[in-house]
């Protein structure tokens, strides 16, 4: 088992989980306006791990990102 503080976030990268009832081109949209690229999608939940280079996104932006409809949790 790996200990609590050798768990290390990587900067940029999110997994985000979007709401059942979104379509595709709601996720595509959602990836496009982080200006963001999808590394890998879980084929049983659907989450999104994503690549962010825009340098906004922080503890500010990713409650922001909340508010947004489309998502479920980031």
């Amino acid at each position: 088992a790996v200990a609590k503080d050798e768990i290390k976030a990587v900067p940029g990268q999110y997994i985000i989980k979007y709401k059942k009832s979104k379509s595709t081109s709601a996720k595509a949209r959602v990836s496009y306006n982080l200006n963001a690229q999808v590394l890998r999608t879980s084929k049983l939940t659907g989450a999104q791990l994503i690549q962010t280079y825009n340098d906004q996104l922080n503890e500010n932006y990713v409650k922001q990102l909340m508010a947004n409809d489309d998502i479920e949790y980031i």
